[in-house]
């Protein structure tokens, strides 16, 4: 099994029994998988929990601990039985029948077998020992599988991330500014991996939570403390990847659709999602195509399901895919070698190029478009009814407000803030309105010019919610 530094295991207490339970609820081979997103803590939460039992001789019969990423299982199960069970299966059987062969000769005793980072569940079940068996069979997976012992691993909670983060930089250090750690727990999105990363970098900088904080606002996933230094002769930790890296191995294997639906979806606020909202902002039409995409990415952990009909992208991988917004382009469909580039007429050369810088705006286009269209849709004095039905909506037209207005048309620039405003003052809520109110004028006389009609809108609905509040002084001049 692979080393473990860790010198305290924070947040997976109650995992480790439910794992325990599980894997000895029956007398034969039960097969147990724990899921999550890339960096959750898949592997390490199987080696604690393999070094646990490897200390209270839970499985007499031996701990094989066998990796599925790259690597033949069915060779590595052979080699496992020739080094440590003194086992020597016929030369003349193939791979397959070379490791029945050996689930039928290993020694006695419960045995755990442990498959770690699978990636594909069809192509290592040929090689699980049988049925009935002595076998406990532990999984790890950035998969969703369809398994009755299945354990979804869940970012760690506040509590749980601060103390990880404790453990890295110290009690002391953190209890001198503990909202700042909580802000910076939430920014990381209590990931384990992320914690790590940027706990030893704080560590071995000595600089604070509030100077990290500003350091990811200005680069965000591209700052270095999500990433390893491979050259780094200090490094101790049991992380192979960084943050970004880690991601990559997802977004590598999934469909140019749900890549295209992963960056749309990186536009959105960190809230969920109607799934209506998201059809309605898709360049993709077809309803199947784009559940399709949508499945991909639920089925590696990259979105989550918040209910049957909403959807949310956790903190980094939102960060992560807003940067591959920028990237993605329709040229990836059809990569042009040099080959085929040498054969492009102009024309087609062109409208490459053009794609490839375009699609990106115009998946924005798409989303502030259906924003507007949601924000004209809220009535003027909206009813409780109303309320409920586009609340969920008023983060991501706030996020239009906020950071996309470059990319709304001169003639619906007001609709964003006038959503906003109207949901806010339906439900008396003035101060919630106010500074969106502020913002329409300041941004439409930056923009339209101060004789614009839609400034004297937004002038007049400034005035009318100050009216509403009682601030006839503030009206006035309005």
């Amino acid at each position: 099994m692979p080393n473990s530094n860790t010198q305290k295991f924070v947040g997976r207490e109650n995992e480790l029994v439910l794992i325990h339970q599980h894997l000895q609820t029956s007398n034969h081979a039960v097969i147990s998988a724990v899921e999550g997103m890339t960096g959750i803590g898949k592997t390490e939460l199987a080696t604690q929990y393999s070094l646990l039992h490897l200390f209270l001789n839970s499985y007499p019969g031996g701990i094989c601990w066998l990796s599925a990423t790259n690597q033949n299982l069915g060779l590595q199960i052979i080699q496992f039985c020739r080094t440590h069970l003194g086992l020597n299966p016929p030369d003349d059987f193939d791979v397959l029948l070379q490791v029945k062969w050996c689930w039928q000769r290993w020694q006695q005793g419960k045995v755990l077998l442990v498959i770690d980072d699978v990636q594909n569940y069809s192509a290592i079940q040929p090689y699980l020992p049988p049925q009935s068996s002595q076998f406990r069979v532990l999984i790890t997976t950035r998969l969703k599988i369809d398994l009755s012992g299945s354990l979804s691993l869940q970012i760690l909670s506040l509590p749980e991330a601060m103390a990880l983060l404790s453990k890295l930089i110290g009690e002391d250090r953190l209890n001198q500014e503990t909202a700042l750690a909580e802000e910076l727990c939430q920014r990381l999105g209590r990931l384990p991996l992320a914690l790590q990363l940027v706990g030893r970098y704080l560590k071995y900088r000595q600089i604070s939570c509030a100077e990290m904080l500003q350091r990811l606002a200005a680069k965000g996933i591209n700052h270095p403390a999500f990433d390893i230094d491979a050259h780094d002769p200090t490094w101790t930790l049991s992380i192979t990847r960084g943050v970004q890296a880690a991601f990559e191995l997802s977004w590598e294997i999934i469909s140019y659709s749900a890549q295209e639906l992963g960056c749309l979806l990186s536009l959105f606020a960190l809230a969920p999602i109607p799934w209506l909202l998201i059809q309605s902002a898709s360049r993709e039409k077809n309803i199947e195509i784009l559940e399709n995409a949508r499945i991909e990415l639920e089925r590696l952990h990259l979105l989550q399901s918040e209910n049957y009909d909403h959807y949310q992208l956790h903190q980094l991988i939102h960060d992560f895919l807003q940067v591959k917004l920028e990237k993605l382009s329709t040229v990836t469909q059809k990569k042009i070698t040099l080959a085929n580039f040498l054969f492009l007429d102009i024309g087609q050369l062109f409208s490459n190029l053009f794609n490839r810088q375009s699609l990106s705006t115009t998946l924005k286009r798409n989303f502030c478009q259906a924003m507007v269209d949601i924000a004209q849709e809220i009535p003027q004095q909206p009813i409780q009814k109303d309320i409920q039905r586009f609340k969920l909506a008023i983060p991501h037209l706030q996020e239009v407000a906020d950071h996309l207005l470059d990319t709304v048309s001169d003639e619906n620039l007001i609709w964003p803030f006038v959503g906003v405003g109207r949901f806010y003052e339906g439900q008396g809520l003035y101060n919630d309105a106010e500074p969106w109110g502020k913002k329409c004028v300041l941004l439409l006389k930056q923009r339209l010019g101060d004789d614009h009609p839609d400034v004297a809108t937004s002038l007049n609905n400034l005035a009318g919610l100050y009216e509403s509040q009682g601030k006839y002084k503030e009206a006035e001049p309005l």
